[in-house]
């Protein structure tokens, strides 16, 4: 039941994780459960079973799943041995799946907007992969009359980069592609690396399509911001400590045109690679807000989004130091503790800045001299 919702959704337009976690909300819907134990545990095996069918050993769809099963048994409404679960008390679950629904298929357009501020009009984009928020946000860009040039990354082995470029030249904003060995090269004519992400771990840091970890470290080398954007449905429960804990999946074939392997040569293609979110860890961080010397500013929004503050202060709530946990990428607490971010579906748009990244970046597109002074930490939507 749960595998045929899911491929109703996503014949409606939904990508694989939001069409799972909308197959869960039609589960719950249908539940003929006479306990809230039951109820849980019939989402619980749909969950299973919907992850069989992830296209990745742990991916989104995994992820999403996980996620959902999570927040629904927080918010139950019932003791787990209630004999039948009250019908205020049913219809407080089924909202609550449907809210987490919601909020998921809409994550997209939120993060989008929210990219706006590090989109500027006559600026260079990098992006790497194929990653639908990033493709948005630069839609949005582009209808909004700011002036872009893209330059995607041709992403092999399986050339998302050349599918990214097309639909973006058929919205009307600017492409080019990119080889995936002349990132250094352009690095120079860059002023903002966009990415996408397959999953977010609990380190902080970013599984993503292979190369994104090195177009990131080549940003940093080099003083470009980097920033990611990721729906929430994506945070997953993993800890990497390395490139080699990620799980790679089927191996794929690569197309080296006329050129032959030489016999007896293997050819090592691996699907994704490990960005890290902590300065202390390996691979070391390379997002944007963490140079050395230099005061971190972090911020949150309403929308669970990291991002510097805009200039006239919304949406952007400062609070007092005592009334918040520190959450930062450059020390040994995770970004979303595991008993924080599970509890709410937000969207996500991970992009910790420095002060004199925010302070240059709106003096360029707002002819000032300075940028606001901002908050160090902002309320979290959680709290």
């Amino acid at each position: 039941m749960a595998a045929g919702c899911l491929d109703r959704w996503k014949k409606e337009g939904a990508d694989e994780a939001v069409a799972a976690v909308m197959a869960l909300v039609d589960a719950v819907r249908s539940s003929k459960a006479d306990s809230m134990a039951g109820l849980q545990a019939e989402v619980k095996a749909a969950a299973e079973e919907l992850k069989c069918l992830d296209s990745e050993p742990y991916g989104a769809l995994s992820a999403a799943c996980g996620m959902f099963v999570q927040y629904l048994r927080r918010g139950g409404g019932g003791a787990d041995d209630q004999p039948a679960p009250s019908s205020a008390v049913k219809r407080r679950v089924v909202g609550r799946a449907t809210r987490f629904g919601d909020i998921c298929r809409g994550a997209r357009g939120t993060i989008a907007t929210l990219c706006q501020d590090f989109l500027l009009d006559g600026c260079t984009v990098l992006v790497h992969g194929h990653s639908a928020p990033v493709l948005d946000a630069l839609r949005l860009a582009g209808t909004s009359g700011k002036r872009l040039l893209v330059l995607c990354t041709e992403g092999r082995p399986d050339g998302a980069g050349l599918r990214l470029a097309g639909e973006l030249a058929a919205a009307g904003v600017p492409a080019r592609v990119l080889l995936d060995s002349a990132v250094a090269y352009s690095m120079a004519q860059v002023d903002v690396v966009l990415l996408g992400a397959d999953l977010v771990a609990e380190t902080g840091g970013v599984v993503g399509a292979v190369g994104t970890y090195q177009v990131a470290l080549v940003a940093h080398a080099m003083g470009k911001p980097v920033y990611v954007a990721a729906e929430s449905n994506k945070f997953a429960k993993l800890y990497p400590l390395g490139q080699k804990d990620i799980e790679q999946g089927v191996a794929r074939a690569v197309d080296f045109g006329d050129v032959r392997v030489p016999a007896g040569v293997d050819v090592e293609a691996p699907a994704r690679d490990y960005m890290s979110g902590q300065k202390w860890n390996h691979p070391p961080m390379v997002i944007t807000g963490d140079k050395k010397g230099e005061r971190k500013r972090q911020y949150t929004d309403f929308a669970g989004a990291r991002t510097p503050c805009s200039p006239n202060g919304n949406p952007y709530i400062p609070v007092s130091s005592n009334s918040t946990p520190r959450v930062t990428m450059s020390n040994t607490r995770v970004l979303y503790p595991r008993t924080r971010w599970t509890r709410s579906p937000r969207s996500c748009l991970l992009a910790p800045t420095t002060q004199h990244a925010v302070a240059a970046s709106f003096a360029r597109s707002r002819n000032v001299r300075d940028a606001p002074n901002t908050p160090d930490r902002c309320a979290h939507p959680w709290t």
